[in-house]
């Protein structure tokens, strides 16, 4: 089985850690860095080229706009945003060009 390469970005370092704690035994998951800072983040997608970014939403409210910054990097990432809150709602998404593509036509096109 291959694994899903993912990053985890978090304006609070204990989310980060739970969220990992949480994914780390998923055996199709591998965690392959955390952030706190959406530079740090911008900086470990462009080291490590994960599939997935997890983005703590308090992190992408900061108006980084980091979905398009990471989107820039590699337009076939995906970006999943969490939002820690006892509330019930949703994030409308938001309309960013999207084309989906394999992993291998992503590494092909480097």
């Amino acid at each position: 089985m291959e694994k899903v390469s993912v990053l985890l970005a978090s304006s609070y370092r204990g989310s980060g850690e739970n969220m990992n704690k949480l994914l780390k035994n998923e055996k199709w998951i591998h965690i392959v860095g955390t952030s706190n800072s959406v530079t740090d983040a911008i900086e470990l997608t462009e080291m490590l080229s994960p599939e997935i970014v997890v983005v703590d939403r308090e992190l992408a409210d900061s108006d980084t706009h980091i979905e398009q910054q990471l989107l820039d990097i590699d337009p076939g990432i995906k970006i999943i945003f969490l939002k820690n809150t006892d509330s019930v709602d949703y994030v409308e998404p938001k309309s960013i060009p999207y084309k989906q593509s394999s992993r291998s036509e992503r590494k092909n096109d480097t």
